[in-house]
């Protein structure tokens, strides 16, 4: 196959514009435009096939791979289940409260953490935080997203663009960061971001749960489908004897109201005033039906109802009813153990093998004598139903009830997360504090010795295995394949741009402005706002690569130090909080706060504009041009 002989800088443009449309448009996925882009340069000769492929086996990657197995050693180990724990004991009703925690506990997390799982594993938390104080989640899930993105500029490892533009400026000649270069920066910008979004979150962000109108039950509740036995004692009653107190669609409010008035029921003030009775199955069938005061119960129909934890579990229990999520009625094996049975809130982690998973599919937990009583889906409204075939999906949480051992090993299992404060769980838990020391000692070396941070973070990776944190199966699944395909595609792209001679050619056109010649506050601002908005619209690693070797051709024009420019791309890229795909975890609380595309701008563009400023007058200060 003969190339034409066509100048490298005009191949590259060309490569350049077809991978950003493919970014922006998605037409693929983000990991085979990565691996086309290294076919590119490689096929029209702009790097070699060695250089093109470089990318794998670069340290920036390979510390990203070794650090989403420590982060996966502290979800697995429940490490970050203190959190969770923390949280629940400290929120009392105040959404003020809940924010300042958020505040002080997440971007610590974050700094050191990978923030995928972090916000994975309190969505959960915060909306059952929420339920049980009567907040509203569409106050908090987005200033819990921002938070940690703020606490990923903290440090090296705290994000993965951090991390590749280290790399990028070490291969260039330039000197490395050290853990905590970022530190002085990160701590005004979180200072900045949590003063305002305290301030003005209230006013900018929506509240979903009011929008809904007048309801008592909140909408992020347990959805659950019980089954009637033929020995439960709502055989043959009706609904208004047997739930007096119960809540139901506001269709029927009025009707039920009227005959508990004519027939002189009591309204007891009990915990099945947390439940929402939503449809009723007849015997043998799936299809729900709308309810009357007056129906009665038989046995084998199959309630749906919604409610909080403590609600359903009441319900349960009174009447003797039988979850039954998939409409599965054969019986439970028995536990091996004469332990009581307990109900827990279980998250589903970012790589549980219950994802992609159908609540029909998932009926082998009673393989482990446990039972699935209820599910929160992402998302989901006051009256939504699940069906047997609705799939699983990272966060979704779960309530499951069997003997304490068997809970365990269901959560080691399939890679879920409990969320309740139970001390007398005995799990893997115990090796949560092992978790953490390693992990600190990871931070610690890459502060206080020359180690490079990839060795570092592969002695803590092994440590992880070795000690029994991790199994080695889950070690190499908690490599992010597709994140780690990004950044190995991506990197040739910036040596591309050095050997092609684009990023001298930009550099050039952008200093021959005077203005920008004199001015260095000019120069980080605008690399900032540009980092910072093709961050809304293609990957931070592309960012990255794409204006690191620009900001090293105008810092050696300028004749200064290349950190405060280098510094901008990192927070730019990082500081993208205006739309839900600007950032992976703007993505992920989308669904359970139930957002729309605008609801980011309103707060994401002060937060963005307020960062921008601060970046601006700042970096220059904190590190020396010279």
């Amino acid at each position: 196959m003969v190339i034409p002989n066509i100048p490298s800088e005009i191949w590259f443009s060309a490569i350049l514009a077809a991978a950003t449309y493919l970014f922006i448009t998605a037409r693929v996925p983000w990991e085979l435009t990565s691996i086309l882009i290294m076919v590119g340069l490689a096929l029209t000769r702009i790097l070699t096939p060695a250089e093109a492929v470089a990318g794998f086996a670069n340290l920036a990657t390979v510390t990203i791979a070794a650090m989403f197995v420590l982060s996966e050693g502290m979800v697995r180990t429940g490490a970050l289940e203190l959190v969770s724990v923390f949280l629940g004991r400290v929120v009392k009703g105040s959404a003020v409260r809940l924010l300042l925690v958020l505040a002080a506990t997440v971007p610590l997390l974050s700094a050191f953490i990978n923030n995928t799982p972090v916000v994975v594993m309190m969505v959960p938390v915060i909306v059952s935080l929420c339920l049980r104080n009567r907040l509203s989640v569409s106050k908090i899930l987005i200033p819990l997203s921002y938070f940690s993105i703020l606490g990923g500029t903290m440090t090296l490892i705290g994000t993965s663009t951090n991390i590749l533009v280290n790399e990028l400026q070490i291969a260039s000649g330039e000197p490395s960061f050290r853990m905590f270069t970022f530190a002085p920066m990160g701590a005004v910008a979180i200072a900045g971001g949590v003063l305002l979004v305290i301030a003005l979150g209230d006013r900018l962000l929506p509240d979903r749960e009011a929008a809904e109108g007048d309801q008592e039950l909140p909408a992020h509740a347990f959805f659950s489908q019980m089954l009637i036995s033929p020995g439960s004692a709502l055989v043959g009653r009706r609904v208004v004897e047997s739930f007096a107190n119960l809540k139901v669609s506001q269709s029927m409010q009025r009707r039920v109201s009227r005959v508990r008035r004519l027939d002189g029921d009591p309204e007891p003030a009990d915990e099945s005033a947390e439940v929402r009775l939503l449809a009723l199955s007849k015997g043998g069938t799936d299809e729900p039906h709308s309810l009357e005061p007056g129906q009665e119960f038989q046995a084998h129909d199959l309630v749906h109802m919604k409610g909080s934890a403590h609600g359903l579990a009441a319900i349960r229990d009174r009447y003797e009813l039988e979850p039954s999520l998939a409409r599965v009625t054969r019986p439970h094996r028995p536990p091996q153990s004469s332990e009581p049975a307990e109900t827990l809130q279980a998250v589903i982690l970012s790589r549980s093998a219950l994802i992609g998973r159908t609540l029909l599919e998932v009926e082998s937990l009673r393989n482990f004598a446990v039972t699935i009583t209820g599910i929160l889906t992402s998302g989901s409204g006051p009256t939504d139903r699940v069906t047997a075939n609705t799939e699983l999906v990272s966060g979704d949480a779960l309530l499951l009830t069997g003997p304490r051992s068997e809970l365990n090993r269901v959560r080691d299992r399939y890679g879920l997360l409990y969320t309740e404060d139970d001390p007398k769980m005995p799990t893997s838990l115990d090796r949560k504090y092992l978790a953490i020391a390693v992990m600190a000692l990871v931070v610690l070396g890459g502060a206080l010795t020359t180690i490079p941070i990839a060795i570092l973070a592969l002695i803590g990776a092994c440590i992880m295995v070795i000690t029994g944190c991790l199994t080695t199966e889950q070690a190499f699944a908690a490599l992010d394949t597709k994140t780690l395909m990004l950044i190995a595609g991506t990197i040739p792209l910036g040596q591309g741009m050095q050997t092609s001679g684009l990023s001298q050619r930009i550099a050039d056109t952008l200093m021959a402005s005077s203005a920008m010649q004199d001015n260095v506050y000019l120069t980080v601002s605008i690399l900032f706002m540009v980092a910072s908005v093709l961050s809304a619209f293609i990957s931070n690693a592309a960012v990255a690569v794409l204006l690191v070797p620009i900001a090293l051709q105008m810092a050696g024009a300028m004749g200064i130090a290349s950190r405060p420019l280098l510094m901008a791309v990192c927070f730019g890229a990082s500081s993208s909080f205006s739309t839900p795909i600007g950032y992976q975890t703007n993505t992920i609380v989308q669904r359970p706060g139930r957002y729309r595309y605008l609801d980011y701008a309103r707060l994401g563009l002060p937060l963005q504009v307020l960062v921008w400023g601060l970046c601006t007058f700042l970096l220059p200060a904190f590190y020396p041009l010279r």
